[in-house]
């Protein structure tokens, strides 16, 4: 049996289900097999976006929207497995058979009106090997795509945007289960993609894979955002490379991230407005790296000239372990979280550079340290490389770490006062209980 080692945190926020309960010793941090526990996505925090339930335990909706329950009634094509062979049904004619999974999804697709403006649907029940190199699994345009079964990916990829489920590009796709497991390079690629909805998806990969999930607008291009992205629910664990990732996206709505084991980000948003994210729940992510559980950049919030305030925010950032907490880089702002609740990170659990109008912990929060004298310290600071006159960024204005209580020895500090005679930027820490704090104005 393939065995992995996975730390278990027992916390309201992340509870696990497991074969043996004295495994986890709940009140402790311990190792414990990762194929003796099962992340249960519905006893984590409430989601933003309310979900059909999953009354079956497999991970996939049984609600009214594109349930997984064996029902076929209301699709236009079926693609359905029974031992070692798939069938691709169109109402009640027959259209193929055969061994091949990419082969099946896309005789399904064939059945479907071209060039329609109008969604058609395809539902797939059973499980599927492709290859690592693959981009054939490709959604198109006006499809609901819902996969009740299991995508395992297998092999390695080349460099290059190889992934299980890849669309570049299109518009309005709904994709309302999937569940990817195995090495893909990504496991869902996005580009130039508009009006998407991803309601439950499950990305339980190997080590030696890429990134989760990457919604993208083409940016080495420049091209226009991409709009109307929404995910409800994802969990990615064991990522190779970031759990989510976009670049570029104008209205994007994250139900709730699930993180465990990510190697970088658990929730990387880069260049990205008008967000809104209910939850983000990590366990071990950036464990690899010194990336974070929720990660903004390059000039995530920005909209004309500004960061308007708010217009990213996020309901409560959950995280252990893995590389920082949250950080803010390369410009960034307009971002708000409610809650926070952090701890036993490597390195410093908040790293705020150049940002701007930006509010941490709006409600309440709290930030324990770790092992380390880097887990100790939140930094509100600025690229020294990249700041001041002639340079790229400025430093950070408007921002403001409130209602939190900092654990034994974590403290608070401000680095570059009065830089190039500045003065105040109206950064401030107010209502901080224990720890100590070391801003550079009241």
């Amino acid at each position: 049996m393939n065995m992995k080692l996975t730390r278990a945190v027992c916390h309201p926020l992340w509870l696990v289900g497991l074969a043996t309960a004295s495994v986890l010793g709940c009140g402790n941090d311990v190792l414990a097999e990762r194929d003796a526990m099962v992340v249960i996505p519905d006893a984590m925090v409430e989601p933003y976006a309310a979900l059909p339930p999953d009354t079956d335990g497999d991970g996939l909706t049984d609600g009214d929207w594109y349930p997984c329950n064996g029902n076929t009634d209301g699709y236009d094509a079926v693609v359905a497995k029974s031992e070692d062979t798939w069938r691709v049904t169109s109402g009640e004619t027959a259209v193929w058979t055969g061994a091949d999974m990419i082969t099946a999804v896309q005789e399904a697709y064939a059945t479907l009106d071209q060039n329609r403006d109008y969604k058609q649907s395809v539902l797939v029940m059973g499980d599927g090997t492709i290859p690592a190199d693959t981009r054939s699994l490709r959604v198109p345009s006006y499809t609901v795509f819902n996969m009740c079964g299991t995508i395992n990916v297998v092999g390695e990829a080349p460099a290059g945007d190889w992934a299980a489920i890849y669309v570049r590009p299109g518009s309005h796709i709904d994709i309302p289960n999937i569940r990817i497991t195995g090495t893909p390079k990504y496991g869902m690629f996005f580009r130039s993609v508009r009006h998407l909805h991803i309601g439950r998806a499950i990305l339980d990969l190997e080590p030696e894979s890429g990134l989760g999930i990457r919604i993208d607008n083409n940016p080495v291009f420049e091209d226009d955002r991409v709009t109307d992205i929404v995910i409800d629910r994802v969990s990615v664990s064991y990522s190779g490379g970031h759990g989510v990732e976009t670049f570029g996206v104008d209205g994007l709505t994250i139900g709730e991230f699930i993180g465990d084991h990510t190697a970088n980000a658990g929730l990387l948003l880069n260049n990205s407005v008008n967000v809104e994210v209910g939850s983000v729940v990590c366990n071990e992510c950036a464990y690899l790296s010194t990336y974070a559980a929720f990660r903004v950049a390059n000039s995530n919030g920005k909209i004309g000239d500004d960061w308007p305030a708010g217009n990213v925010h996020v309901g409560s950032v959950y995280a252990r372990g893995g590389g920082r907490g949250i950080f803010s880089v390369s410009a960034s702002g307009g971002l708000t979280i409610d809650t926070i609740d952090l701890g036993d990170h490597a390195t410093t659990p908040i790293l705020l550079q150049n940002a701007y109008n930006t509010t941490i912990a709006a409600s309440s929060g709290t930030v324990s340290g770790g092992d380390t004298a880097e887990s100790l310290r939140i930094v509100l600071s600025n690229a020294s490389t990249n700041t001041g006159a002639g340079k790229d960024y400025a430093t950070s204005y408007n921002v403001t770490l409130q209602n939190l209580t900092l654990g034994d020895g974590v403290y608070l500090e401000e680095n570059y006062c009065d830089y190039e005679g500045q003065g105040d930027r109206n950064n401030r820490a107010i209502n901080i209980t224990g720890g100590t704090v070391d801003m550079c104005y009241e």
